[in-house]
């Protein structure tokens, strides 16, 4: 069941526009870390820091970023890239960021990730008057192309998430676990901030948060989680010089959260959808995340909801930018309208028609969902008589991976079959 104040705000759009400052009151997700100014560091600092706490002698030039303060240090031995954090954000949040890297590069050494550079010390993550440090080698390479991108770049975008997932598979850390309004599944604990939504583009997230109910949410405890970047877009990955489509850098993993492992895939297409059709954004990009990572068919299936999700999440963060007067509102603002786009494109192509394409490129058949007695039969003809079912109610299963089966419903079943352990799946 949804949160209560998803189903006001939903059920009641009055609530929002009658009492829009009590709504905003009520918003339980903590959003200290956005609303505490970012660190007061700059260049000469940010170089001492690098010398105390790293040993690297150099000179500091800043990056943008949207609640930590970070700079690219230069000096003779290299690049670097020091990131102070949030004194409102966990004190463990860059170490875990640290470890999460580590651990994806043992798992597949060539990611384009960022090497840790641990402390004189030794340690993941230091500490400067009370922030949390870390420390990267920087790799050198462009922004790539924002909106309207190449085919083949959304190809290797939803590779490169693929890799990802397959990598940070079998890591965590308490950080994860957190309210953090960059989680999607955490959407509906941002729904009175529809308050601060413009009152003609106010219904289209409305009705995003509905099918978020609707279709997301009753399926959520059924797919497979993990730790997952949650934020792989423009901003985050940089392209190598001669050859645009291929990424050769993957940063920031300060959204990472606990959550099902197609939200990377859909959050990675989301960005690829900018100014183009996204229906074919999303399949060049899920289906290349779905040949290093296969999804299960409940997966694919939601994938325009969890894209529209991240448009309305993203939008609504926006607006409570704006709303609240932040320092950094240039860079919190800067998707807004591209987002406003993509789902209004959605809505003009049909969410069936998204599934199709995703469905399709993916290498999923239609089985045009065959009645029950309609499989019965067609097992008995392609099958021996001698094959007989075990069960009076048989399980209608239309996918397997490992030991985990997927019904016609979506619910994911254990196989613990006495044959398991002389074939599998």
């Amino acid at each position: 069941m949804p949160p209560r104040k998803l189903r006001r705000c939903l059920h009641g759009r009055r609530t929002l526009l009658d009492h829009e400052t009590q709504a905003i009151s009520a918003l339980s997700m903590n959003f200290a870390v956005f609303d505490n100014p970012r660190p007061s560091v700059g260049e000469a600092l940010a170089a001492q820091i690098a010398f105390d706490h790293y040993g690297i002698s150099g000179t500091a030039e800043p990056l943008a970023g949207e609640r930590d303060r970070s700079f690219r240090i230069t000096c003779e031995s290299g690049e670097y890239v020091l990131k102070v954090g949030n004194i409102a954000d966990r004190p463990d949040a860059l170490e875990a960021q640290s470890a999460a890297i580590e651990w994806a590069l043992a798992g597949d050494p060539s990611l384009p990730l960022a090497e840790v550079v641990s402390t004189k010390s030794g340690s993941l993550s230091g500490r400067h008057g009370g922030h949390a440090l870390q420390f990267t080698r920087f790799i050198a390479g462009a922004p790539p192309r924002e909106s309207n991108t190449p085919p083949g770049l959304r190809r290797h975008v939803g590779q490169i998430s693929g890799r990802l997932s397959v990598a940070l598979r079998g890591f965590d850390h308490p950080t994860l676990h957190r309210a953090f309004p960059w989680t999607l599944t955490q959407l509906p604990e941002l729904a009175p901030l529809l308050a601060l939504v413009d009152g003609q583009r106010r219904g289209l997230i409305v009705d995003t948060l509905g099918r978020f109910e609707k279709r997301i949410v009753p399926v959520l405890s059924r797919l497979p989680h993990q730790a997952a970047h949650g934020d792989i877009n423009p901003d985050n990955i940089v392209v190598d010089l001669a050859d645009p489509d291929r990424i050769v850098g993957v940063f920031d993993f300060g959204d990472m959260s606990w959550s099902p492992r197609v939200i990377d895939a859909a959050i990675a297409a989301t960005y690829q959808c900018f100014d183009t059709d996204p229906a074919a954004a999303m399949a060049q990009v899920v289906s290349a995340f779905h040949a290093v990572d296969p999804l299960q068919s409940v997966e694919i299936d939601i994938i325009p909801d969890l894209v529209a999700a991240r448009c309305a999440q993203s939008l609504l963060m926006a607006a409570r930018s704006v709303g609240t007067g932040s320092e950094n509102v240039d860079y919190e603002t800067g998707d807004a309208e591209l987002m406003w786009g993509v789902l209004t494109r959605m809505e003009e192509v049909g969410r069936a028609q998204m599934v199709a394409r995703i469905a399709a490129a993916c290498g999923f058949r239609d089985q045009g969902h065959r009645p029950f007695e309609a499989a019965m039969a067609l097992r008995m003809r392609r099958l021996a008589p001698t094959l007989d079912l075990s069960y009076d109610q048989p399980v209608y299963l239309s996918s397997g991976e490992g030991v985990w089966l997927t019904d016609r419903d979506g619910r994911r079943l254990l196989d613990a079959y006495n044959n398991v352990p002389h074939v599998g799946h």
